[in-house]
């Protein structure tokens, strides 16, 4: 079992309270769970921030069917928790609670052989539902590839998730290829805020 331990630095750069788990494994060193600062704000350092993208300049999405496609989103911009997985592009939630999900998505230069409307969907898809029904929010992108410049779409949501729930960034739609920009261009992002 655990000692919960308080202790205040002086340094003036980081004035505050800072409370920390003391381990009772014999290992020595303490775990910071919790910050007040000398201003007043709470921090928790632990709380989970995920920002991804994907790695290439652009990729080229060329599966659309009526099942969900995952997007490959292989690139961290920074994760403080290590709680987004490169290899299978999942964000896990460490425990219990509401997290802020969202993206900023560069697409252009798709294409569309049939006639009629052209439209994709991007979905933060929970424990692999089929059906997205947990995510809320103006997720349809309804874009023409016979534009010429990009479109720029965002998406964000607050989402109850419980400990170890996990998320994956999935798309479906009636084109037959279209141009997700990657690196700075386009982001994918997970933040617990409570």
């Amino acid at each position: 079992r655990g000692e919960l331990g308080c202790k205040w630095t002086s340094n003036s750069s980081s004035d505050g309270t800072y409370f920390y788990i003391a381990p009772n494994d014999g290992s020595t060193g303490n775990i910071e769970r919790l910050r007040i600062t000398s201003s007043g704000h709470v921090l928790r350092p632990t709380m989970a921030a995920a920002a991804v993208t994907l790695s290439a300049s652009q990729t080229t999405l060329s599966t659309f069917n009526t099942s969900y496609q995952t997007l490959s989103l292989n690139s961290e911009g920074y994760d403080n928790a290590n709680n987004f997985n490169t290899s299978n592009y999942r964000f896990t939630a460490p425990e219990t609670g509401f997290y802020n999900i969202g993206c900023n998505v560069q697409l252009e230069g798709g294409t569309r052989s049939a006639s009629g409307n052209r439209w994709m969907y991007l979905y933060p898809i929970i424990n692999g539902a089929s059906d997205p029904s947990t995510s809320t929010g103006g997720n349809s992108a309804d874009f023409d590839p016979a534009d010429t410049h990009y479109y720029s779409w965002n998406y964000s949501a607050i989402l109850k998730l419980s400990q170890n729930d996990y998320v994956e960034w999935k798309y479906r739609g009636n084109l037959d290829s279209i141009i997700i920009k990657g690196g700075l261009e386009t982001i994918f992002y997970f933040y617990q805020v409570g």
